[in-house]
């Protein structure tokens, strides 16, 4: 199983938290807890761990949602002998806005060539959900 995901905003609402640890001098305590979590693919880390896999993963930080760019990674990742699957997806928080889409991608035989996984033509995921 591969995790393939992607977000605007990378690990900005923890950046902010963080550095706010680091500018008040009067109660400076940076919490590694909190730091760990400014690295943006902590996300597929976290889902990894829980759910025990291993295979390749990859986080992209990009304006707004791509599906062909998710679907261009499935292609290249997956392949009969290792990565049969891969869950992939938008996973954003900012400012306390989320916005969240994860599918499942399987192989049915040796080729994924056929994926046409494009839910929005363009715009953001809140369209989808209207």
């Amino acid at each position: 199983m591969a995790l393939i995901m992607a977000n605007k905003a990378s690990s900005l609402d923890t950046d902010r938290l963080h550095q706010n640890s680091i500018n008040d001098k009067a109660h400076y305590l940076p919490s590694p807890a909190t730091f760990v979590y400014t690295l943006p693919n902590i996300v597929i880390g976290e889902i990894a761990i829980k759910h025990k896999i291993t295979g390749e993963n990859a986080f992209f930080v990009t304006d707004s949602f791509n599906a062909q760019l998710l679907v261009n990674q499935a292609q290249i990742t997956l392949n009969p002998q290792s990565n049969t699957a891969a869950i992939c997806g938008w996973v954003d928080y900012d400012n306390g806005k989320a916005d969240a889409l994860i599918y499942l991608v399987e192989m049915t035989s040796d080729s994924i060539k056929n994926i046409n996984f494009n839910p929005l033509n363009e715009g953001t995921l809140n369209q989808f959900y209207k």
